[in-house]
């Protein structure tokens, strides 16, 4: 149905056939690829994904041990802060300045089909390339340990779900976890994890993050903490002035 006076080449077409399922409704083809070096529809949407992703990060791990995340509710009490990436890069998760940048993830009906199919795809023998979606299926479900961190994730901007409550989006990526391999000697955010875990351990982040939820949560809690304060110091300066006065009288 394609021509040289087409407008539209085969590539072109063919993405535009999922653009509806994917998590991502922009696909481009990455500039220099051919339809010779093209398996099938999905190989393509896989190709368009993972052709900007960084690679820096897959080699962190021969220098520095490191450890899986805890659930985003546990680094939020940690002072771990959640924001929406700005990006069309579904993998591509930074940790800046005490913030866990992630792109948008829009869950629909085709949502999980999709990402299986995608995961199938990555555990075939014939494939040799590195896995990201395995990977980012991994980090996702280290972050999603229950609905409450749907929530959290859901008011950050980080997840858009239309298929229904937060235990359903659990339930989702708790299975698409089950069914994912990764590589572990060529994981893709071994460097994401070092630098949150170490933020975390901060005993400053804690403190704060701590403040932050008892006190500083509503208005009402913030006007009475800093009343409690003011008060406080009333005391104090009031104790300190009757020892001066004291004192004075000694002497």
């Amino acid at each position: 149905m394609t021509n040289s006076d087409s407008n539209l080449g085969i590539i072109q077409i063919a993405l535009d056939f999922p653009k509806n399922l994917t998590p991502q409704t922009e696909l481009q083809a990455p500039s220099g690829i051919s339809i010779d070096n093209i398996k099938h529809v999905l190989d393509l949407v896989h190709n368009c994904w993972c052709s900007k992703f960084p690679e820096t990060n897959r080699n962190v791990i021969t220098r520095e041990k490191w450890q899986f995340i805890n659930s985003a509710t546990e680094h939020q009490e940690a002072g771990v802060q959640f924001k929406k990436a700005e990006g069309s890069n579904l993998f591509d998760i930074k940790f800046i300045s005490g913030a866990l940048e992630i792109p948008l993830l829009s869950i629909t009906d085709h949502t999980e089909s999709f990402l299986t199919n995608l995961v199938a795809f990555e555990l075939c023998p014939s494939y040799d390339k590195p896995k990201y979606v395995c990977d980012y299926i991994v980090f996702m479900d280290h972050l999603i340990n229950a609905s409450k961190d749907v929530r959290l994730l859901n008011r950050s901007g980080i997840i858009e779900s239309w298929v229904g409550d937060d235990a359903e989006v659990y339930s989702m990526w708790h299975k698409l976890f089950k069914i994912t391999l990764t590589d572990l000697k060529n994981f893709g955010y071994p460097e994401v994890f070092i630098n949150v875990n170490n933020h975390g351990k901060g005993c400053r982040n804690v403190w704060m993050a701590n403040l932050k939820r008892n006190y500083f949560n509503s208005p009402w809690a913030l006007i009475s903490f800093s009343t409690a304060t003011i008060l406080l110091l009333l005391t104090v300066a009031q104790t300190i002035f009757s020892i001066l006065s004291f004192g004075k009288g000694i002497f």
